[in-house]
């Protein structure tokens, strides 16, 4: 649980504590409702806007994993895509991330990937990467 990963960023929210607690509940195997109150948690400590378009993120991840309407995770991704607080640095490891999780439906990416081609900040490797079908883990 990623309960001190959370104890960090609260103690001293930044980019850093924000960027491990996200990836931290991305890939943890909790209920979607935990996952949500512990984001909470970190978006009422944050004051900075870089700070908070980590935390949205990663908290995009996670809903690209739950149950939701596929149209509201593609409205979110979009959302993520156009924040200008966001670097390519973590757009392209967050994009990395999303591929090998095998929870996110691959008809879901399928869909994604024009959107992330077609988007400026995602570096050229990235790009290749999904061009090239090297990402996606093949499923066993």
């Amino acid at each position: 649980m990623p309960k001190q990963e959370l104890d960090t960023f609260l103690k001293k929210p930044s980019h850093k504590a924000a960027k491990t607690l996200g990836k931290a509940l991305f890939l943890a195997e909790l209920d979607m409702d935990s996952k949500q109150k512990m984001f909470e948690q970190a978006f009422n400590r944050t004051d900075h806007s870089d700070t908070e378009a980590i935390l949205n993120l990663w908290a995009v991840a996670c809903m690209l994993e739950d149950d939701l309407p596929v149209v509201r995770k593609i409205e979110a991704v979009r959302a993520i895509l156009d924040d200008a607080e966001l670097n390519s640095p973590d757009l392209d490891d967050w994009i990395r991330m999303i591929y090998q999780d095998k929870h996110i439906p691959d008809d879901l990416i399928s869909f994604l990937e024009p959107e992330f081609i077609q988007n400026s900040r995602i570096s050229k490797e990235v790009k290749q990467q999904i061009t090239e079908k090297t990402l996606r883990p093949k499923n066993e």
